[in-house]
Formats: structure tokens, C-alpha cells, sequence
């Protein structure tokens, strides 16, 4: 049986990254071993250099024992394609579905309280009639996170349809409110319903890290995980993120997220 000495790490190495450069000094103080992959030089051109491939799924297949994965979804999705050896806690992606945590206990829990799903293709069909005289956010309804939740805008459209976004994605769009001042966003890393650790990520829309959460938001985060729990479920994977906004002393889950390919910010790495 594998202890958690055994554990050992795959860290996609990211420039200008310092919550992943205290990560990594967090598995080397505490005597784990790990792998770094460059997404400069093994990434970029990964599709196009076979050597860059090989490299990789040798770096990945050297371990035998169980590998606990850091970094990207596209870099996650690659390894787990090429690469004989699967990192653990990458995560189940359809947990990560809109569609899928709104009708799993969530629902009441979240910020966007009257989402409406509908394909992108849709979307643009009825963008003149029905979504031109207000401002909506969306985000897709997948757990690869195909695009950034944005404001829904006709050149946002055909800017997603000029990249091949399949007319098909399902997307989900609420009622667009700008966030203004005194806006909060902090993000919990949770194993099942206990919180590992946590952090602020964001004020008024922009990036301001803090280690330190305010006790009520720190409560209301205990307070969803054992309600979710309870009443609906929780990722199948156990370990996952969950992000929490307060706005004019009202919180919400904006959403969640995989434990493995979430920015860790100011959360403690050891």
C-alpha cells in the first residue's frame, strides 16, 4: 500500500507565478519528489515536436507510484492523453459543469441565482431579439473551461465563433450586475467538508491576494460544504475549490473548481 511519502508531484512550471513557486518549495522542504514542466520549452510546441512529446511522457512514466498533478487544464488534458501514467487529483470535469453543480445542491448556494443554459449557437441566433437590450454574463457550461466567463457581447460572439468554438457548447448566462466597489472574491481549497486552507484573490474586480478571510466568510464556506453535502453532492474527486464573493454584505459561490488546476494565490502551500 502507497503512504503519503510515496506521493510525488507533477508542477507545470509557470513564469511570473509566485503562489507556484512557494508551492514548489512547500514539496521540497517536506522531502517529496517532483517533476517541472516547462510550458515554454515542452508545451508550446508539443503537437508539433515529437521529442518534446517523448520527453514529457518519460518525465511522466517514471513514476510508479502515485503522482499528484499542479498547472493548466490544456497541460492536464495532454499528459493524460499521451502519457502512460494518469496525475491524480486532475479532477472528473463534468463535476465541473454549470449544468451539473446548479442541479446537484448548489443552486441556492450561488451567486448567479437565474441562469438560463442554452448552446452558443442559440445564443447568437437570438442575440438581436433577446440578449441586445441588457448586459448578461456567461461562461460555458464545460469543465475544461473552453472560454473566461465575460460579459455576452455581439463582438465577444464572433469572436468565439472566428476561434472554431463549437456552435454546440452549452453555455450559461445570467443577468449581467456590475460589481462596483466593496466587492470580495476569496477561494477555498476543500477536501470533502473540511477547508485546507483559503485566501482573498480579488477587490472591486481586480487581483489583491490575502492569506487572511474574515471569520462570517470563513463560516459561510463551512456552512455551503456541509449543506451541499447534505442535501446534494460533492465532486466525486473529494478535493476541489470553491470560490466565494461578497458584495454589500451578501456572499454567493461564484464557482467551483479543480483542486489540481486552480491558481492558488495566497492560499499555504504546506
Amino acid at each position: 500500500m502507497n503512504t503519503l511519502k510515496d506521493v510525488q508531484f507533477l508542477v507545470q512550471k509557470m513564469d511570473s507565478r509566485e503562489d507556484y513557486d512557494r508551492l514548489i518549495k512547500s514539496i521540497e522542504s517536506k522531502g517529496y519528489e517532483y517533476v517541472l514542466v516547462d510550458e515554454k520549452t515542452e508545451i508550446k510546441h508539443w503537437e508539433y515536436f515529437g521529442e518534446h512529446h517523448e520527453q514529457i511522457a518519460n518525465k511522466v512514466n517514471c513514476y510508479s507510484n502515485p503522482v499528484v498533478y499542479f498547472g493548466g487544464l490544456f497541460v492536464a488534458r495532454r499528459i493524460q492523453r499521451e502519457s502512460g501514467s494518469i496525475p491524480g487529483a486532475i479532477c472528473n470535469l463534468d463535476d465541473f459543469k454549470c449544468s451539473h453543480y446548479y442541479c446537484n445542491g448548489w443552486a441556492k448556494h450561488m451567486w448567479n441565482v437565474n441562469p438560463i443554459f442554452l448552446p452558443l449557437g442559440e445564443i447568437d441566433r437570438r442575440f438581436e431579439s433577446e440578449f441586445s437590450k441588457k448586459k448578461y454574463f456567461f461562461r460555458p457550461d464545460d469543465g475544461f473551461k473552453t472560454f473566461t466567463g465575460t460579459l455576452l457581447t455581439r463582438t465577444e460572439i464572433n469572436w468565439l465563433k472566428q476561434k472554431h468554438t463549437p456552435l454546440s457548447l452549452m453555455c450559461m448566462i445570467d443577468e449581467y450586475e456590475d460589481m462596483g466597489e466593496n466587492s470580495r472574491e476569496y477561494r477555498f481549497f476543500c477536501d470533502g467538508t473540511k477547508i485546507i486552507t483559503c485566501c482573498q484573490y480579488m477587490q472591486d474586480g481586480c487581483l489583491v491576494e490575502d492569506s487572511n478571510v474574515p471569520t462570517p466568510e470563513y463560516w459561510y464556506a463551512d456552512f455551503v460544504l456541509k449543506s451541499v453535502k447534505s442535501e446534494g453532492k460533492l465532486p466525486s474527486d473529494g478535493l476541489f475549490t470553491m470560490d466565494i464573493m461578497k458584495r454589500k454584505n451578501v456572499l454567493g459561490v461564484v464557482e467551483i473548481n479543480s483542486f489540481s488546476c486552480s491558481g492558488i494565490y495566497a492560499c499555504d502551500t504546506d
